[in-house]
């Protein structure tokens, strides 16, 4: 669901650049679009995981999405700063 419509839009918005400015993708370019969308649907996965943990432990809603969030903040933002960390030694090699 989520995956497919930022796939879209991603598509759509460099579409639209590459149209409009002339701009132009490398494949280094695309390899790194293909990765946000990667990362993106990874914190997806990992939040939505957290929301139904809580739910399943018998929370409402509203308190398994706040407390989902909790959770998963430091699981996502680790996995950002290890790619954060890859990227920046794939662009020194």
């Amino acid at each position: 669901g989520s995956l497919i419509i930022a796939s879209i839009i991603t598509f759509l918005v460099i579409t639209l650049l590459s149209w409009a400015m002339g701009y132009r993708l490398s494949l280094a370019g695309v390899a790194c679009l293909i990765m946000a969308i990667g990362v993106t649907a990874d914190s997806f996965i990992v939040y939505f995981e957290r929301i139904r943990d809580e739910v399943r432990d018998g929370r409402p809603l509203v308190a398994a999405v706040d407390e989902g969030w909790e959770r998963a903040k430091r699981t996502i933002m680790i996995s950002d700063a290890v790619n954060l960390v890859a990227a920046v030694v794939l662009y020194m090699l």
